[in-house]
């Protein structure tokens, strides 16, 4: 939340979070964002971005003073999101942890153990390959069973619990398939002229690759991950 509280937005992990929060920035304070970290906690090339919190530029609702009634407020602000297509975002949460391991970081480490324990994730063979996929996928499957442990990582935990529908109806839902039919919507409810030099900057996005071979493959989003689960990542 800015701290006019015009607004609330509700990240979703591997979403396109850190480029809407790079747009959000630069339209609050009319400069593109730009600061640098490096740091071996994370191997997200802009983690800068997901410092604002803490950094106090933007807050988390129940931060801000005077809030008395929480689903009050977020029932009267405008309130977004943004989501993505389920399996490309699966394979993308795929991606993301092996990129972890390459880079040695410490974010997702533990799941990194966990997923090697679980399935017998080979770090020296499986990551990038259908296999390491096929696995992964029954990660997440063991993991959602057992919560009650461990909780989801929210890369991969379904998307509807990441924006707490419970809690919060968004105004507006942008597609990440669609970034600047979002951008434009948002400015328009917001009442603000669109940056048009943001729109095409996309932050912390993964070499993509050929997805055929994960996403066509039926083993991998049929046989391995039940219709229930397959919903459930929605």
């Amino acid at each position: 939340v800015p701290w006019d509280r015009s607004w609330v937005y509700k990240t979703n992990a591997k979403a396109g979070s850190s480029s809407v929060l790079s747009f959000l920035f630069a339209l609050e304070f009319g400069v593109p964002f730009s600061v640098k970290l490096l740091t071996t906690a994370d191997h997200n090339p802009d983690t800068a971005l997901h410092q604002m919190r803490a950094a106090h530029v933007f807050e988390p609702v129940l931060n801000l003073p005077g809030i008395e009634n929480f689903p009050d407020f977020l029932a009267n602000t405008f309130s977004f999101t943004v989501v993505r297509e389920p399996a490309r975002r699966v394979l993308s949460s795929f991606r993301y942890i092996c990129q972890s391991n390459e880079k040695q970081s410490e974010k997702l480490l533990r799941d990194r153990i966990r997923l090697s324990a679980v399935t017998g994730f080979d770090w020296d063979r499986h990551p990038g390959t259908v296999d390491g996929f096929q696995r992964f996928l029954e990660f997440i499957l063991v993991e959602s069973r057992q919560e009650k442990l461990v909780p989801v990582n929210n890369h991969w935990r379904p998307q509807w619990r990441n924006v707490q529908v419970d809690l919060l109806k968004p105004d507006l839902i942008g597609r990440l398939e669609d970034m600047p039919a979002f951008y434009r919507d948002l400015c328009e409810a917001l009442n603000r002229p669109l940056p048009k030099e943001l729109v095409a900057d996309i932050r912390n996005r993964q070499p993509s690759g050929d997805s055929s071979a994960f996403l066509a493959d039926e083993r991998c989003i049929n046989a391995t991950i039940p219709p229930c689960v397959c919903a459930a990542l929605a």
